[in-house]
């Protein structure tokens, strides 16, 4: 049997080949720029034609993280009709009204108040 033949030009020798530099790795793009929260919010409940206004919803957002947790208003609403007594705390706290009040409500019970008073 004969011999593979090496390579004349040492191209396989590790000490005479060039040092490459490491390419430079591509840059992850930068994260967007968190969206502003709004101090007022309207929506449409799940299932629901009539809108809603929540008057402090920065406050709502900073306090229970609505858009991190939950990802929408809308969600939010739905888990608080399934509890009434919280669901009206924080309407109370944050001001959480349909934006067209029924006839027969009494507009005091839709206005915002302080912690201290809830």
């Amino acid at each position: 049997m004969a011999k593979p033949k090496r390579n004349q030009d040492n191209s396989g020798d590790l000490l005479n080949r060039e040092v490459q530099s490491p390419k430079p790795k591509a840059q992850s793009p930068t994260p967007p720029e968190p969206k502003e929260i709004p101090k007022v919010l309207e929506y449409t409940p799940l299932g629901s034609t009539e809108k809603w206004r929540v008057e402090r919803f920065a406050e709502l957002e900073a306090e229970m993280g609505i858009l991190r947790g939950m990802g929408s208003m809308m969600g939010f609403h739905e888990l608080g009709m399934l509890h009434p007594r919280p669901w009206l705390i924080c309407q109370r706290l944050f001001g959480i009204s349909p934006m067209v009040l029924p006839a027969n409500a009494d507009p005091s019970e839709y206005e915002v108040d302080r912690k201290s008073v809830v």
